[in-house]
């Protein structure tokens, strides 16, 4: 499997392991047979031989079986024998089995019988033979690898799983369930020597915490709950090195990679069996149960009129407290190869059994294991695709950030059911909370490095098996071939793996895949990248926030968004701080905020330097109305094209497009004031202003709390706005300009308008003649021309304002002035303006006067 923190099996099996086990141990009758098939196995053997001969409660026969192979393990091995006082007692062949048997005695200890092939001979083959001849007799049999050492109370913790007594009271009535189960699994943990080497010390380590993590998942794997879809356990696999079955569940099959999980899901897929019987049987055959560690006759625990049934089952039982030791490969490419085997063997075990009749706990963990398997590989595959369109188009895609907060989640997943794992390993002999937790963090900061590197090999690895698995199933339903049955021996000779010769194509077929994702990106989802960085930048979330919680009236300020270079009239509020002490008519925009636009020599943007003044004509009803918005923001207007290089003639038709002018205007879209700004706008806005490196850096933007109704903020935000539109390379014409104004993210596809976007930029065009004729009325005014009475008084209030005669509230009462005078018919809107917008606050030292509204 490819365990990762987040996958289903994995949550659920981490909560179930922290179900208590209420059932009791039953000690029975039965007899135990050990059986360790070896091949190469000269290094381990001795130590793995005596740690079984020596076991606080000894099994009744032993077998050791010599699979060929090589080396000299039959000779360390009948040493082993003689040097721990066993004699021979008989010799012979069996010819059913093409093999010698040798008879070992020793007056006190456990009777060994060593089968010595001349020819390699598969590991399942090997135990099949003992079993199915009688050389091994005994009710169960416990299978032990060559190279494993067992702890010295292996086989009493077993024992004490074969049976399990639990008491259910249902409907008011005691029932008493003694099951007897199939399958015991020890718990595995890796072993390293001195003077191995760094490479497989690295192995050792990473191969610690997997082990911890999965003794973590076998244990919920096995819990049973009483009813409903987990009363069966659901082991994966038994820990191969070390488990023991009931003897009728042989012959283990031999046909896979990985005998011993293809046993496990085997066992489990038994249908149980169960029959009544009596407390006198129990005792008659010698039955113990176990309260508090000490051993009871059955009656201590159980009632004469006690309905007691006895269930035989397939069953697994993962027992925590029976410890092996193995040794891992001693490089990456034994441990690739180990896996390959090992998910090889899960692949074919899943082929096997594909449209078979599966007990429902079998079906569920080998569809759970394929399932998160291929999620597990498409996911690893999909991340350097992920980034690619990322690359491509930051619109969609795995963007970086997003991947390290994955890798981070993982990370600290992973440490924790890693350390949950080497805690649980600690505790299951007995030692005491804080000693198995000071345990845990130790083992966890030493493995979880290498277990992590190493585990994101699994899906190539994973693939690779895949790769050889598929063909041949194919090939044996055909007929055309079948499987051999061969010895299988520690990973310890380098030799070439499925996964090397898939290596150089995945990557090259990742790289191809990347190169296409990052060319097509742009196409999938048409985007300007900038803008979506921008508005996706670090500050959007807070942004966003504000957003949601703001009352968006006049007068309701959003917080400042950066911290202040300069303050513009400290202590008043953000709304129209329009004279600056310092001499700016803005408190936002002025080329000395822009020192960046400041040092180029910059041509005149003011609305006056685009008007020819020989052009002027006297201007119409609706021109009027217009001038008269303009006349206050005139100042504003100018200098804000000034501070941001934008043309005043562009800006004043974008403005009168978005608001026509009103300050208090409101889009269907959540658009506000005169340049409509929303979060987006202000989120991308935030970015460009706070950046030094930005031709756009602009510190006061943001630097104190403003309002999107203020005629000064919202000018000033406007022309940063067109001056980041004017600055794309796809803004060729006054049109593409404004669709990326008013969507900077989506108003140009592939460098043309957008269908959405082209019919809503052809007013940009239309209000060209009447901004015209205002620019040549302004250049008029400049050159002294004589202008009507009313454009007169107009202009003269807009240069009050620009020189900072006249605050834009002032001017705004002047104006209205003139409104009524001149019957243009637009009173109601100054109306809102002095009952929604302007308040009285401005003191004497700040150089403004009081007004009342006329």
């Amino acid at each position: 499997m490819i365990p990762t923190p987040l996958m289903p099996t994995v949550i659920i099996n981490t909560l179930l392991s922290f179900v208590k086990d209420s059932s009791y141990a039953l000690r029975g009758p039965d007899t135990v047979g050990v059986i360790i098939p070896m091949y190469n196995e000269e290094a381990g053997a001795r130590r793995a031989l005596e740690s079984l001969l020596y076991q606080e409660q000894a099994a009744d026969e032993l077998v050791v079986s010599i699979n060929g192979g090589r080396d000299a393990t039959l000779d360390v091995v009948l040493a082993t024998l003689r040097e721990n006082g066993y004699a021979l007692r008989d010799s012979g062949r069996l010819a059913a089995l093409q093999a010698s048997v040798q008879q070992w005695h020793h007056p006190s200890r456990v009777p060994v019988t060593v089968i010595n092939y001349p020819g390699q001979t598969a590991k399942a083959d090997s135990i099949n033979n003992a079993v199915l001849s009688g050389l091994l007799a005994s009710d169960r049999v416990l299978v032990v690898d060559g190279d494993t050492l067992v702890e010295r109370s292996f086989i009493r913790e077993l024992r004490d799983h074969f049976y399990r007594l639990t008491i259910r009271h249902m409907g008011g009535k005691r029932q008493v369930v003694i099951e007897d189960y199939g399958v015991q699994s020890g718990a595995v943990m890796s072993y390293a020597e001195a003077g191995d080497s760094p490479a497989k010390r690295f192995v050792s380590l990473a191969r610690e915490a997997e082990y911890a993590f999965g003794c973590m998942l076998k244990a919920g794997q096995a819990k049973q709950l009483p009813g409903g879809p987990l009363a069966s356990s659901r082991l994966y696999t038994v820990v191969g090195c070390g488990f023991v079955a009931r003897r009728e569940l042989f012959p283990m099959p031999s046909n896979t990679k990985t005998e011993d999980h293809d046993f496990t899901l085997a066992a489990q897929n038994v249908p149980p069996s169960s029959g009544r019987v009596a407390l006198e049987a129990l005792q008659a055959r010698g039955f113990r149960v176990v309260i508090d560690g000490l051993e009871h006759g059955p009656q201590a625990l159980l009632a004469e009129d006690d309905d007691i049934v006895l269930v035989k089952s397939g069953h697994a039982r993962f027992v925590e407290r029976a410890r092996t030791y193995t040794q891992d490969p001693p490089h990456l490419n034994g441990y690739v190869n180990q896996v390959e085997r090992w998910h090889g063997g899960g692949q074919q075990n899943f082929l096997k059994r594909f449209g078979g009749a599966l007990r429902g706990n079998v079906r569920y963990t080998v569809w759970s294991s394929l399932t998160e398997n291929l999620a597990g590989v498409l996911l690893v595959s999909l991340i350097p695709l992920g980034l690619a369109l990322n690359y491509g188009n930051p619109s969609i895609g795995l963007p970086p950030a997003t991947l390290l907060l994955g890798l981070l989640i993982d990370l600290i997943m992973t440490a924790l059911l890693v350390g949950y794992g080497f805690y649980r390993y600690a505790r299951a002999p007995g030692a005491s909370p804080a000693a198995a937790l000071w345990a845990a963090l130790g083992h966890s900061l030493r493995t979880l490095a290498p277990y992590i590197l190493l585990r994101y090999l699994n899906p190539l690895i994973y693939l690779a098996s895949a790769w050889t698995v598929i063909p041949e199933f194919i090939r044996e339903r055909r007929g055309r071939v079948v499987l051999g049955k061969a010895a299988w021996e520690r990973p310890k000779v380098r030799r070439a793996s499925a996964t090397q010769r898939l290596l150089g194509p995945a990557l090259l077929g990742l790289a191809i895949g990347a190169w296409a994702a990052a060319g097509l990106a742009p196409r999938l989802n048409p985007v300007n990248a900038q803008a979506w960085r921008l508005v996706n930048s670090s500050s959007a979330a807070q942004i966003n926030a504000l957003w949601e919680a703001h009352d968006f009236k006049p007068g309701a300020t959003l917080p400042a968004l950066s911290a202040p270079e300069t303050l513009v009239s400290p202590g008043a509020p953000a709304l129209l701080l329009a004279v600056d002490k310092s001499g700016s008519v803005s408190a936002y925009c002025d080329l000395s905020f822009t020192s960046n636009i400041a040092k180029e020599k910059v041509a005149r943007r003011t609305l006056a330097a685009y008007g020819q003044p020989e052009n002027y004509r006297p201007l119409g009803p609706g021109h009027l109305l217009t001038l008269a918005r303009l006349a206050p923001l005139a100042g504003l207007l100018d200098t804000a094209a000034q501070t941001y290089d934008v043309s005043g003639h562009l800006l004043l038709r974008v403005l009168i497009n978005e608001s026509y002018l009103d300050p208090l205007a409101v889009g269907q879209t959540g658009d506000y004031g005169l340049s409509q700004k929303t979060a987006d706008a202000i989120a991308m806005l935030k970015a460009l202003s706070s950046n030094p490196l930005n031709r756009l850096f602009n510190p006061r933007l943001f630097a104190t709390p403003f309002d999107l109704f203020d005629p000064d903020f919202s000018i000033c935000a406007g022309a940063a706005k067109l001056a980041w539109a004017v600055s794309q390379p796809e803004a060729t014409s006054d049109r593409k300009t404004y669709a990326l104004y008013i969507n900077p993210l989506h108003g140009l596809v592939n460098g043309r308008l957008s269908p959405i976007h082209e019919p809503l930029t052809e007013s940009i065009i239309r209000l060209i003649p009447m901004v015209q004729a205002l620019a040549d009325l302004f250049a008029a005014h400049e050159h002294g021309l004589t202008l009507t009475d009313t454009e007169r008084r107009l202009m003269a209030i807009a240069t009050a304002t620009r020189e900072g005669q006249l605050s834009v509230e002032q001017a705004y009462r002047q104006v209205y002035q003139v409104v009524l005078a001149a019957e243009i018919p637009d009173a109601e809107m100054y109306q809102r303006l002095f009952t929604e917008l302007f308040v009285d606050y401005y003191s004497s030292d700040s150089g403004l006067l009081n007004s009342q509204v006329p």
